[in-house]
Formats: structure tokens, sequence, C-alpha cells
């Protein structure tokens, strides 16, 4: 059964980024499937695994509203694989 975990707040600086890619590594770690949605506009989570959001062929924004598929849109998944030490 998947388990959803969200993490928000209208205020700034909470770290509500740092909290979320801290709690998926820790889970990508323990062999558990993770999928991080990054819905800031700086793309700082894209960032924290070394992907620079500006370039970026999409966003967020236009999968919303467009009619893609699950598989269309995973076309443009950033994949990343925690290695454990």
């Amino acid at each position: 059964m998947a388990k959803i975990i969200a993490f928000y707040n209208n205020k700034g600086g909470v770290a509500r980024t740092t909290t979320a890619t801290n709690v998926a590594g820790v889970l990508s770690l323990q062999q558990k499937k993770v999928l991080l949605i990054d819905g800031d506009p700086q793309g700082h989570t894209s960032l924290t695994f070394g992907v620079d959001a500006d370039d970026l062929q999409t966003t967020l924004g236009a999968y919303l509203t467009s009619h893609w598929t699950a598989k269309q849109a995973a076309d443009y998944f950033i994949k990343y694989n925690f290695i454990k030490y």
C-alpha cells in the first residue's frame, strides 16, 4: 500500500525542501520507492539532486495543464539512485 507524505507551509524559509529531500533519501536507502514532486518554481529540490530547474524542458505547471499520460510525462522525470555507503 502506498503512503503519501506531504510537507506544506505557506511561510517561506521553514525547511520544507530540506525536510522533504532528507526524508526521501532515508526512505530510498530503506529500499522504498519514492516520488518527490518539486512544486516550488525556484526548483530547489531539483537543485539538491544536481539538476538546475532552468535547464529542464518542461514544468509541473505544463504537465498539470496538458493532457499527457503518465507514460508521456515520465520522459521528463529526473531519476536518481541513492548510493548506500
